[in-house]
């Protein structure tokens, strides 16, 4: 039963086509139950996915199960059974609410999706269980890289089969877009648009400088916060509320707030490893800068009383620049505040590395991101130095048959950071 009922899903959900995903509105204040609604729908539509991405794997290594302590972990017929049921009534209600022009019509679909979501939740408990244990058992193996503890997709996937390997990314894929937009939401409710750059749409390292730079600052913190990704964990995640937090911004009944969210937190058995975020996974990058919403909120505020202060991350690189090194000769930048903002990340369970936190008076050479900022001249640089050592090797794979990848990779960087240096050093020999 299971097998066919598969089979007809996995031709509904063809994964060279995905399906149109109902966007939500572009607004500012408190989000509708539209929007909500579109919030779920996406999230069922990447839900579904993952678990069909998941089955797949399972029916895949079918010759792994030879015990029945293993078997049990992945023996969730009736629970899958279940969800597909839910999955096409929860999305038909869904479409039928935003088509209706009725609000009495309203009402009543609101009142079935609530029901029905809140009955869901013990579905995806169990499911919870089934894609954790297919995400630890067969998805990510562990690699130590430079002594840092690494999660990548399993290799075996890749090289004995292509198809599912190829299943797994569009479906990380899918699973990216869905939290971006998420993510867009409340980056943009919370107009942190020039205060987060790090895996954000038209947003750099470069842009991060320019921001700064645009400051023309006289002080100038770097905080690096150690071991960020390998500290992004399931209950970080939990802890840090953010995801309540933010599903209480929209418009909608208190018990359906309640069960979506545990929907989000047990999906995260499949989008974790070993309950960590996996630095393999395209959408961990933008489940971190999730994580850290509630952090960047909070000293934002704390530097609100600064004067010509602005704060930016990038990933796990803090800057804090100020226009001004000294207001009534005392700094307007300094340990204190490094000490200040270490107590924010140390609140929500983050450390900061010490050896990479730098605080740069006036007169000092400022870097952000290792860009070089020229105050004087109101520009970015890679510094002097780099640029002759890169005009040399430049030179070096000019005069050889040798092609330098690495190098061609630096000067398209160069090429954005600084177009004057970038033509010094592939001008004419």
């Amino acid at each position: 039963m299971l097998r066919n009922m598969l089979k007809k899903q996995l031709k509904q959900k063809n994964y060279q086509k995905q399906r149109n995903i109902l966007f939500f509105k572009d607004i500012g204040g408190s989000f509708s139950t539209n929007d909500f609604l579109m919030i779920l729908y996406n999230f069922i539509e990447t839900y579904s996915n993952s678990l069909l991405a998941a089955i797949s794997i399972v029916q895949y290594r079918s010759d792994y199960f030879c015990s029945k302590a293993i078997n049990k972990c992945f023996d969730s017929e009736n629970a899958i059974v279940e969800y597909f049921k839910f999955e096409k009534r929860i999305l038909s209600l869904i479409r039928g609410y935003i088509d209706s022009k009725s609000d009495f019509n309203k009402r009543i679909y609101l009142l079935q999706i609530t029901s029905l979501v809140t009955a869901s939740v013990p579905i995806f408990n169990i499911l919870s269980e089934y894609l954790g244990s297919v995400s630890n058992t067969f998805i990510y193996r562990n690699i130590v890289v430079k002594d840092r503890l690494l999660s990548i997709i399993n290799p075996s996937l890749k090289r004995n089969n292509r198809p599912l390997y190829e299943m797994i990314i569009k479906n990380f894929s899918h699973i990216n877009k869905f939290f971006t937009q998420y993510y867009s939401l409340f980056l943009k409710k919370y107009s942190l648009q020039d205060n987060v750059y790090g895996f954000v749409k038209n947003r750099s390292c470069v842009d991060n400088a320019t921001y700064h730079l645009n400051n023309t600052p006289e002080s100038l913190i770097n905080i690096d916060i150690n071991k960020f990704f390998n500290n992004c964990t399931i209950l970080k995640t939990i802890q840090n509320n953010v995801y309540s937090d933010t599903i209480n911004e929209f418009d909608i009944p208190a018990p359906i707030k309640k069960a979506f969210h545990f929907m989000i937190i047990s999906f995260f058995s499949y989008l974790t490893h070993n309950s960590v975020y996996p630095t393999g996974s395209s959408f961990t990058p933008v489940l971190s800068n999730i994580i850290m919403l509630p952090i960047d909120l909070e000293i934002i505020h704390y530097l609100s009383s600064f004067s010509e202060v602005r704060y930016s991350r990038y990933a796990d690189d803090i800057s804090i620049s100020s226009r001004y090194q000294k207001i009534n000769n005392k700094n307007v930048l300094n340990i204190h505040t490094v000490n200040d903002v270490e107590k924010i990340l140390n609140k929500y369970s983050f450390y900061i590395k010490y050896n990479k936190t730098k605080i740069f008076s006036s007169g000092d050479s400022k870097v952000i991101n290792g860009i070089a900022l020229d105050i004087k001249n109101n520009k970015l640089s890679i510094g002097s130095i780099k640029k002759l050592e890169l005009r040399q090797r430049y030179i070096q794979m000019k005069n050889s048959d040798f092609i330098d990848f690495n190098l061609l990779g630096l000067l398209s960087y160069i090429s954005d950071v600084s177009p004057s240096q970038y033509k010094y050093i592939t001008g004419d020999i």
